[in-house]
């Protein structure tokens, strides 16, 4: 008898926990960018018949539940402590490099999105035969910042993507700008301000 009085008592109280949950979740505002993760929020998605049949919907809302979820911050804290203590440098394709940097995973190109994009310039540049035209690719931080990365870790060749993209484009009538070198003598020379001067060290 006590043992059921004691199940439905725990009952009681984890219905009245996922009901203050869903309540609390729907008075409080969402939030548009997470601090800790440097990036945009999902915000709730709009119902259409399409998006629905497509899929893109469900996949929305689902990344507005997690990214709106109630104390979500202290969760990725926990996490991010839980994972540091045991010895894990990547979290949610993020990095943590030396002198607490944080760096996000460079990915592999997409082949037909870069085909599809070197298309598209070359259309525009057809429509306006004689004008000038410039393109700049900005690098990440995982290109620029290499020698930040934890050891042993090796991202996707960026620099080598950008070259041969930069070769296509110039192809096609573009001039290439590329600023990998200057960045990366524009943040060394940053830091060592930084350092002279005793500011904290920013975050790139």
């Amino acid at each position: 008898m006590h043992h059921k009085k004691t199940d439905s008592l725990l009952g009681i109280c984890f219905i009245i926990i996922l009901a203050s949950v869903f309540i609390l979740n729907i008075i409080i505002p969402d939030k548009n960018f997470s601090e800790e993760e440097n990036r945009i929020l999902q915000q709730k998605p709009e119902f259409s018949f399409s998006s629905y049949t497509e899929g893109r919907y469900e996949k929305k809302l689902e990344n507005y539940t997690n990214d709106q979820f109630l104390l979500r911050n202290i969760f990725i804290k926990i996490k991010t402590a839980s994972d540091l203590t045991l010895g894990k440098v990547k979290s949610n394709g993020v990095y943590k490099g030396k002198d607490s940097y944080l760096i996000e995973e460079i990915e592999k190109p997409n082949r037909k999105y870069m085909e599809k994009t070197m298309d598209g310039l070359a259309k525009f540049k057809e429509k306006y035969p004689s004008t000038k035209m410039y393109f700049l690719m900005a690098p990440n931080a995982g290109n620029i910042l290499s020698d930040k990365l934890p050891f042993g870790v090796k991202m996707a060749n960026q620099k080598k993507a950008i070259a041969e993209f930069y070769d296509g484009i110039a192809e096609i009538g573009y001039v290439p700008i590329d600023i990998q070198d200057t960045m990366k003598k524009t943040i060394c020379n940053f830091i060592i301000i930084l350092t002279i001067t005793g500011l904290p060290m920013a975050h790139i």
